[in-house]
């Protein structure tokens, strides 16, 4: 970096391991540094209503200076007890000097200043908070590089446990700004902006998981977005933070379903934060509180667990518990039925969208509320089945599924977005909740429901994008990905990609070219996996949406949703080639896929029999299988 007296060096990150952000600013060789730093909390002028956040009422602010540290302390408003945070900054100074003025710590001719920041916040804020901060700053080693070591020694194997290879190598020298320069002008997806975005999403999700998981926006699409990719990528620390944050709001959540619905069971809230899980986020035009199906989504991911892992414990323990409260909901829930013996789903609202003709969000029947009262009754029955549990309310749950409304479709053919007569759609609009049984989901497939599979990619195509919103598009490729389309998996990211959604940090945001929002950098990574790999117990099909203009590339060490992991995964569609490595963690048969036509299979060195509709292979637990595919052509 550069100023008026010369250059200077500044390198950064935030370790895990130590929860502290480490700067270290180095004079140029021929130079010193002369620095002043001081706590600011003024709000930047921002231009989008959406990035002009405020500083809390009442908030109570104090400062304190030393030439070794910083401190900043803030409480809230009393009014919410003794909540409040900490800052503070050890200041390491190599040669030079340091010394207070007012308020500003300055350092002059120094060689170098290291600053390592830790934030905290407290639920109950003490006297003594800010000097018990200090101390454990002074127990940091003052030494950037081996800081550095420890954090890199924390990510690296993690990291390493998944890995997408698109390009040759040269391309992934290239800088952030020269990539997206480049696929502005290309007509293909860049190749090493693809493997860079797919190293970032996961290491956002790693980097973002706290104490919290991704928390950005709500649980109708953007959290579930930020936290998707965890299973798949193997990053099991990230979701272990995420389920154990679900876990810790099931007190709100049976609050919200009590004091709301009058019912038992739970609701989940729309817009949780690191406090609770209240619904208390809702008006006239968001009837949030009215949105009953965000509990199902958030069990989706533990589901997800599951399937790729087989831990039993986990189904027992922890998934089933939080499934029968979800279904105990729909007990006292689903209690009207129309002139067919169907149950009605009232009030129902379909995230965040309103039938074209009635102009009011609360509606009848949104067919997401049916996909996911169907998926946790489905995944309950299926977990007891497992677990050879007899259970006396199995009787309930499958009377109820036996109930629900079938769905409608357009004059097209398009899955409408509410299974109720004169309800006419709004076509142009951000989210397509009612693509669930595609993405999250898994119900609605071509093999098992074509009719339906070819609803959802026509209302897949059909549906506008409102404000642009990249949630939006993502779930599009994602839907599309599910359902073998290729050309319009290509044509979102395309989108994503070149208009403005990826900023040179490689973070992401809502709008083009504005508002910082990390639902995008989180799905990326599973997109571009569920481009080339899909599973589903007893099932992996490889490549099932690749796009032409990916013709080679290796993907390794990703979990797949029938007890199995695939090592490698590696392709040339120019040379008409595809090998596989797959680990199964149980003995099982899966029935391995591909849908373009094979001239040869050959399985650990051994010739196979090819079928068109693809070949179940017996796996035993522990024990790698070779697959080798000849291909007749894509």
């Amino acid at each position: 970096m550069e100023d008026e007296r010369g250059h200077y060096i500044r390198r950064a990150f935030v370790s895990k391991p130590d929860q502290v952000a480490v700067q270290l600013i180095t004079a140029h060789q021929a130079s010193t540094l002369d620095l002043r730093l001081r706590l600011v909390t003024d709000q930047a002028v921002q231009t989008d209503s959406w990035e002009m956040g405020q500083l809390p009422e009442n908030l109570q602010i104090s400062r304190d200076y030393l030439p070794e540290r910083l401190v900043l302390k803030g409480q809230y408003d009393a009014e919410f007890g003794s909540i409040g945070y900490v800052v503070a900054t050890r200041v390491i100074v190599n040669g030079g000097s340091s010394l207070i003025e007012g308020e500003e710590l300055v350092v002059s001719a120094a060689d170098s200043v290291l600053l390592l920041t830790k934030v905290e916040r407290y639920a109950h804020l003490e006297e003594d908070s800010d000097s018990q901060m200090v101390e454990s700053l002074k127990k940091l080693e003052g030494d950037y590089d081996k800081l550095l070591a420890r954090h890199a020694d924390f990510h690296t194997p993690i990291m390493q446990r998944c890995e997408l290879k698109l390009s040759s190598g040269e391309d992934y020298l290239l800088s952030v700004e020269e990539l997206l320069a480049q696929q502005h002008s290309d007509s293909d997806l860049s190749s090493a902006l693809v493997e860079k975005l797919f190293d970032m999403g996961r290491y956002f999700l790693l980097t973002d998981s706290g104490e919290i998981p991704p928390v950005v926006g709500h649980t109708n699409i953007n959290v579930n977005l930020q936290v998707c990719s965890g299973n798949l990528a193997d990053l099991s620390e990230s979701m272990e933070v995420f389920f154990s944050w679900v876990e810790g709001m099931l007190e709100q959540f049976r609050e919200n379903a009590n004091h709301i619905f009058g019912t038992r069971g739970i609701v989940a809230d729309v817009h949780p934060d690191a406090e609770n899980g209240y619904l208390n986020h809702y008006d006239f035009n968001w009837p949030h509180h009215y949105w009953i199906s965000a509990a199902g989504w958030l069990y989706n991911e533990f589901w997800g667990h599951y399937l790729i892992t087989g831990d039993k414990k986990f189904l027992e323990e922890r998934i089933i518990p939080g499934l029968k409260e979800i279904a105990l909901f729909y007990e006292d829930f689903l209690t009207d039925f129309d002139e067919d013996g169907y149950h009605i789903f009232y009030p129902s609202y379909s995230p965040e969208s309103w039938p074209e003709n009635t102009g009011c969000m609360i509606s009848i029947n949104a067919v997401m509320d049916i996909m996911v009262c169907r998926e946790v009754l489905d995944n309950l029955l299926d977990g007891l089945r497992i677990l050879g549990t007899e259970d006396e309310k199995i009787p309930i749950y499958e009377a109820i599924l036996n109930k629900l409304p079938p769905y409608l479709l357009d004059e097209e053919g398009a899955l409408k977005e509410w299974a109720w007569p004169g309800l006419e759609e709004r076509y142009n609009h951000r989210h397509v909740s009612h693509h669930y049984d595609v993405w999250p989901g898994n119900a609605i497939t071509w093999e098992n429901t074509p009719e339906l599979a070819r609803a959802v990619l026509l209302s897949n195509r059909k549906r506008g994008q409102q404000d642009d919103s990249a949630h939006g598009i993502i779930h599009r490729a994602l839907t599309a990905a599910r359902l073998k389309d290729s050309t319009d998996v290509y044509a979102n990211l395309k989108q994503l990609l070149e208009h403005g959604f990826i900023n040179t940090s490689l973070m992401t945001n809502h709008f083009p070219y504005r508002v910082y929002f990390p639902d995008l950098i989180g799905a990326l990574p599973a997109c571009f996996i569920e481009m080339l790999i899909y599973s589903q117990p007893g099932l992996i099909e490889l490549l099932p949406a690749l796009p032409r203009e990916m013709p080679k590339g290796s993907l390794s060490g990703v979990r797949c949703f029938t007890f199995a992991v695939m090592k490698k995964l590696a392709w040339n569609l120019n040379e008409g080639w595809i090998e596989a490595e797959i680990v199964s963690l149980v003995d099982q048969e899966i029935l391995i896929k591909y849908r373009h036509g094979l001239m040869d299979l050959i399985v650990n060195g051994k010739e196979k029999e090819r079928s068109i509709l693809g070949n179940t292979l017996s796996f035993t637990a522990g024990k790698t299988v070779k697959i080798e595919m000849r291909l007749v052509g894509i």
